[in-house]
């Protein structure tokens, strides 16, 4: 499991680019996580806009930063809880056309989680870097899940308060 983490991490594997409604693809994940979520007393939460526009990425390294994402948000929450995940389409300042059509894709996960404590915050993406007790924990899901999205010309932030639980904003140009 370690060994796989870390070559995938240092492997600029080939990418296979196609148009994406980022909602079905988070639509079939959710579908697979559904038994997990309800074993955990987690209750997710699907916020779709309609008529996202698509976005040119790799469905694969999609879901993989989807999973990854939804994956810390389950154990940060230990006693169950509620995970919220919401799309938007926005118009950034950069956009230069006159219609102002959306030119950027947003994903918040929010979970009610245990949270990140602030002193921690600026270090959850840096490699092998883990809260996790689990032997298991690579350290290697939130720096990969980084990379692929900033290979997409996109960001991920984090907003987080200890005790009430944190929201990971992904934001990807159409």
């Amino acid at each position: 499991n370690m060994l796989r983490d870390l070559i995938d991490f240092g492997r600029e594997e080939e990418t296979k680019l196609e148009h994406l409604d980022v909602n079905e693809v988070l639509k079939r994940i959710v579908g697979l996580i559904k038994n997990r979520a309800e074993s955990a007393q987690i209750i997710v939460k699907e916020n779709y806009a309609e008529n996202l526009p698509l976005i040119y990425a790799d469905a694969n390294k999609l879901k993989q930063v989807f999973i990854n994402i939804i994956n810390n948000a389950f154990e940060a929450m230990p006693s169950g809880g509620t995970l919220t995940i919401t799309t938007t389409a926005i118009t950034t300042d950069e956009s230069t056309s006159l219609a102002k059509t959306p030119n950027t894709i947003k994903i918040d996960f929010a979970d009610t989680g245990i949270g990140i404590p602030p002193e921690i915050l600026p270090q959850i993406f840096n490699p092998f870097f883990s809260l996790k007790s689990n032997r298991n924990a690579t350290g290697l899901g939130l720096s990969t899940s980084l990379k692929i999205i900033q290979n997409l010309g996109g960001t991920i932030e984090v907003a987080s308060k200890v005790g009430e639980g944190s929201t990971f904003t992904i934001s990807i140009p159409v």
